[in-house]
């Protein structure tokens, strides 16, 4: 191989490796904004369920405020960008996203679920023995759906939402 076939490769294989980094650097502080959300997310759930609110309420009104916490911190520190305008689209992955979530829960909330999860529960948490399960059932149910959902909330925000612009080549 030539010495400029070399220096082509390097500088290919160093863009590449470039790429990558700031891939991996764009998710990983995605995660950690997600996480922050997620905990906010879930602890205004729960805290609405503990006091009675029906769960797609309660699901409702957590989305309303993570979506507006969450469009600041994604946008400024995921993806660097601080277009207002792009607020519609970015609620546009959360209706999917609450859509996603309320239907999960719909079906967790069936009796034949719900009595499975209130069992698991309490083999695993004994503590539960003299408290009502189903009021922590969808808890436990949105806390396993997160996973999912944020890696393609993920996908959708930065091909949808915060999408780079293209640039002639």
């Amino acid at each position: 191989m030539t010495s400029q076939k070399k220096s082509k490769n390097s500088r290919l294989v160093s863009k590449i490796r470039e790429e990558l980094n700031k891939k991996n650097r764009t998710f990983v502080r995605f995660a950690v904004v997600g996480v922050i959300n997620t905990v906010f997310g879930i602890g205004t759930f729960a805290l609405l369920r503990y006091f009675g609110v029906h769960y797609a309420i309660a699901s409702l009104l957590s989305q309303i405020l993570g979506i507006l916490f969450n469009f600041k911190t994604t946008g400024r520190f995921v993806f660097k960008n601080r277009d207002k305008s792009l607020f519609y689209r970015f609620l546009a992955v959360y209706v999917f996203t609450y859509i996603l979530n309320v239907g999960f829960l719909r079906i967790v909330n069936t009796d034949v679920i719900n009595k499975q999860l209130e069992r698991i529960l309490r083999e695993f948490l004994p503590l539960l023995i003299n408290f009502d399960a189903s009021k922590i059932i969808d808890c436990f149910a949105a806390a396993l759906l997160s996973v999912p959902v944020a890696v393609v909330v993920f996908f959708l925000q930065k091909k949808f939402v915060f999408r780079e612009k293209e640039t002639a080549k």
